[in-house]
């Protein structure tokens, strides 16, 4: 991230945590709309976290755009 704050990087990393952590199924619900208007799409379980209804992803471009 060339001339972003140590400030930007550290909300968007914590964005990025949040996002892709397992969901309460209360809050998976009330967001998954949210998640998946900004890029974000369902992924399959890959736990057995019985408080999960809800996991997503999003990928983000490498280092050479693509």
């Amino acid at each position: 991230m060339s001339g972003s704050t140590p400030d930007a990087r550290r909300l968007l990393g914590a964005l990025e945590r949040e996002a892709t952590a397992p969901r309460h199924a209360r809050r998976a619900h009330r967001g998954a709309g949210v998640y998946r208007a900004c890029g974000y799409t369902d992924i399959p379980a890959y736990d057995d976290n019985v408080y999960a209804s809800h996991r997503f992803e999003r990928r983000l471009p490498g280092p050479d755009g693509g």
